[in-house]
């Protein structure tokens, strides 16, 4: 009877052992460090450049979603920008000879009577305006692995005047340039006057389009597929993934078209403790404008292409309380809207009142660069504020500032 006892004994201790052993794992488990795929409830918010341009077409914003959507997702983005380009006007001749004899002048010496009077096609541009962007959007989930965005997108032209605009106005900027670091009107904002609303632009086939005060644009709509992945490494570790296809309808009269492309991202984490992580994120996109064409469109820009791609690291931290928040620096840069190859070949005119005179112009042939710093608070929902930087000054947008709010249905 002791023996059978004792046996009964050990059994108890031996089960009692057991169960305290699974306790303890799946409480480690339940604890188990925030990790990467808790960001899947931070919407990437809209961080494309308000260019005056650019706003015309369907450009890939960067996406850094690691997981598809569970639910559907209803997300608003809204955005400020002050463009800034004084009135240029380019002359770029027509034969190929008169080309090459333009290309062996210094582009700033290139406006006298001798390269002028060569038979050219002519274009001019024009920007200076708070440019607002809302843009709404609906995410669905279509498996597992995949899901579905529509986007509206639609832009408002405004002149920057109190409260509407602050630290993206007119006033502010070149307060911070007297006073801070820039000197004293570079630009020459203050000799054109500030809080205009004016956008601007002739191409070479003489068409043009103009945009005022309160002129308020619906732009296009956008459709982006994303599908995820992720995958276990040696050595690396998991590794996400999404690869998406897009398609832009343009419908504006400015520029009736369709466009089309695609994107992949990847994304690594690292762990920064129990409560936070770093994740370090590399995006690439391609975009085919003006695929088709479905009425007199502009020719805003002459590279058909536009190739860009982001760089974003994310902090994450989880609070005691079960609070989330992240900090975000994201670098975009962009292919130029113009082929380098025409800026050797096209003479420049304008009011030479400051040495940036041309800048909102010339900068059509070099890559747009911006620097985008986004702070988000999420669980549920998801909120972030980000604002923008472009230190190659090309002015399109020279300060912008965004929020986007997203929220399950």
């Amino acid at each position: 009877m002791l023996d059978k006892y004792d046996s009964r004994k050990n059994y108890k201790s031996l089960t009692l052992t057991v169960g305290l052993l699974c306790f303890m794992l799946v409480d480690s488990i339940a604890k188990e460090k925030f990790s990467a795929k808790a960001i899947a409830n931070i919407a990437t918010p809209h961080v494309l450049s308000t260019h005056s341009l650019g706003l015309f077409s369907a450009r890939i914003n960067p996406h850094f979603q690691l997981e598809a959507s569970k639910r559907i997702r209803f997300q608003c983005d809204m955005a400020t920008g002050n463009v800034w380009a004084p009135y240029v006007q380019r002359f770029r001749p027509k034969h190929a000879e008169d080309r090459a004899l333009v290309g062996q002048t210094l582009w700033h010496q290139r406006d006298n009577p001798t390269l002028r009077a060569l038979s050219h096609d002519s274009s001019a541009f024009h920007a200076d305006a708070i440019i607002k962007t809302f843009i709404p959007s609906l995410v669905l989930p279509l498996s597992t692995k995949s899901d579905i965005k529509f986007s509206l997108r639609t832009f408002l032209v405004t002149a920057g005047n109190f409260p509407f605009a602050t630290i993206v106005s007119d006033g502010f900027i070149e307060a911070f340039h007297s006073n801070v670091k820039g000197g004293e009107d570079p630009f020459g904002r203050k000799v054109y006057g500030f809080n205009k609303a004016n956008i601007s632009f002739t191409d070479q086939n003489g068409k043009s389009v103009e945009l005022k005060r309160n002129d308020f644009v619906f732009s296009g709509f956008t459709t982006d597929y994303f599908y995820y992945s992720s995958t276990r490494l040696p050595l690396l570790g998991e590794i996400y993934a999404n690869v998406g296809m897009h398609m832009g309808i343009n419908t504006t009269q400015t520029n009736p078209s369709l466009d089309i492309g695609i994107s992949q991202m990847i994304a690594k984490e690292y762990s920064l403790g129990q409560r936070s992580f770093l994740l370090v994120g590399l995006g690439t996109q391609l975009l085919r404008k003006n695929l088709v064409n479905y009425g007199q469109a502009l020719q805003l820009t002459s590279n058909a292409y536009l190739f860009s791609f982001s760089l974003e690291p994310k902090l994450v931290k989880e609070t005691k309380k079960g609070r989330r928040f992240a900090i975000a620096w994201n670098f975009h840069y962009q292919s130029p809207y113009d082929r380098r190859k025409e800026f050797e070949e096209t003479i420049f005119v304008g009011e030479r009142h400051t040495s940036h005179w041309h800048l909102g112009t010339t900068h059509l042939y070099q890559a747009l660069e911006t620097h985008t710093f986004v702070l988000s608070f999420f669980k549920k929902n998801s909120l972030s504020f980000y604002f923008q930087q472009d230190f190659k000054v090309n002015n399109n947008a020279d300060l912008q500032t965004g929020i986007s709010y997203q929220f399950t249905l």
